[in-house]
């Protein structure tokens, strides 16, 4: 089942909101450069040796066509406005590559063996737009990487995102930002839907969803039978994560900044398995930095030694969050939101938070968010125009040696 598509209405407030995503989308253009550039190890080290013979060796990877056919993506802004073309070129980070459409991890090929369908659902973090930002990118790759299929929040206000006199719009769904559709559409391993569409499968008990009281183990629904809870906020809201806490596999204890989640090389979760994980976290340093003096290290290969990633990416976190065979059988799982152990908090970039065995998994993952989960055409079309006047300003002022006023920094 497709997922909806939630339409952007238009208000007279609503091009104070635009103004303030795009300032948002120029910062995670940044944030995407840096990213792409400083974790060199991880992205552009492949990349630049795709013809490297013994990168297909090692990971067993003939068959899946190199990132040497990669077309960087295109963006045109006739329908939004138009824009300043070589602006937008500027901001173009994401990429097409053909191949990445035809991976499948582990779980997904499980999943579509199997023909069983199994759900993620979680409660929305309460914090600004960029940690909710940065805490939906490692959601949904979490539940691309369980194989599951993803179940969006309602939509809700968002902190900072006022309702002036009822001219402004501040309730959202992530559909409002980020293109989930055309992922879904273009992976046939990533299945994304609505709230309202999985609890109207609930109320219909269709594909096999069946949800039963943890307690007496007879089915339940949702309160009321209610399956529209968009915009429902406050003590009625509590009443639908009440619900779900009483009927699903409730995970607690997931928190990016204390523990790693660790996803292995097959869907196999045994002992042998765990006592591998656990043993590499053992074994492997704690890289503890002075308080205020921290020093990015030479990043690894992209296809280095498990042990040598999982040294780079550990940190200082001493606990590792587990996909383990208890949560695998569950159909329905859920992780509520919680500033301590008794829900989860996803506040560190998902390349941080996730680790995989298979290193090819982990490119893969990297990429998929890279030129999949941006933000939609009409809100970088605004960032565009948004650029546009501030190199405008900058060379009115005479304030950068570039002749088209765009930044730089000095070596």
């Amino acid at each position: 089942m497709q997922p909806r598509r939630i339409q952007i209405r238009s208000s007279r407030g609503y091009a104070t909101l635009i103004t303030v995503i795009t300032i948002l989308a120029i910062v995670f253009n940044v944030f995407v450069y840096n990213y792409e550039h400083l974790y060199a190890g991880s992205l552009v080290r492949y990349e630049e040796h795709h013809d490297n013979p013994e990168l297909g060796e090692i990971a067993n990877r003939d068959s899946i066509e190199l990132p040497h056919s990669r077309k960087l993506g295109h963006l045109t802004c006739e329908k939004y406005g138009k824009a300043n073309q070589s602006v937008v070129d500027d901001l173009v980070y994401w990429y097409d590559i053909p191949s990445d459409q035809n991976y499948l991890n582990p779980y997904q090929d499980l999943t579509i063996r199997t023909g069983t369908e199994k759900y993620l659902l979680f409660e929305q973090d309460s914090a600004g737009f960029n940690n909710r930002r940065m805490s939906i990118e490692t959601i949904l790759i979490m539940g691309i990487s369980m194989g599951r299929t993803i179940v969006l929040p309602p939509t809700q206000p968002i902190y900072m995102f006022k309702d002036r006199g009822g001219k402004h719009r501040h309730q959202f769904s992530f559909e409002d930002f980020f293109h989930l559709k055309e992922a879904h559409l273009e992976h046939p391993g990533v299945n994304i839907i609505t709230m309202e569409e999985f609890l109207q499968r609930v109320l219909l008990q269709e594909e096999g969803l069946l949800v039963k009281d943890n307690g007496s183990g007879l089915p339940t629904f949702p309160p009321n039978n209610q399956t529209d809870w968009n915009n429902v906020r406050g003590q009625k809201l509590k009443e639908l994560h009440d619900w779900f806490g009483k009927s699903t596999y409730s995970v607690t204890g997931w928190e990016s900044n204390s523990c790693i989640a660790v996803w292995p090389k097959d869907t196999i979760m045994d002992v042998p398995a765990m006592d591998r994980i656990e043993d590499m976290m053992t074994t492997t340093p704690d890289k503890t930095h002075p308080k205020g003096r921290f020093k990015l290290p030479v990043p690894v290969p992209v296809n280095a030694s498990i042990s040598d990633r999982f040294e780079e990416q550990r940190a200082t976190r001493k606990n590792l969050c587990l996909y383990n065979t208890t949560m695998q059988e569950q159909q329905i799982v859920y992780f509520n939101h919680a500033y301590d152990q008794s829900g989860n908090r996803f506040l560190s970039p998902f390349y941080t938070f996730h680790f995989y065995e298979d290193w090819y998994q982990a490119l893969w993952t990297r990429r998929f968010v890279r030129d999949h989960l941006r933000y939609h055409d009409e809100l970088m079309c605004a960032a565009a125009r948004v650029l546009n006047a501030v190199r405008a300003r900058v060379r009115k002022r005479g304030l950068s040696e570039i002749p088209d006023g765009s930044f730089h920094t000095s070596e």
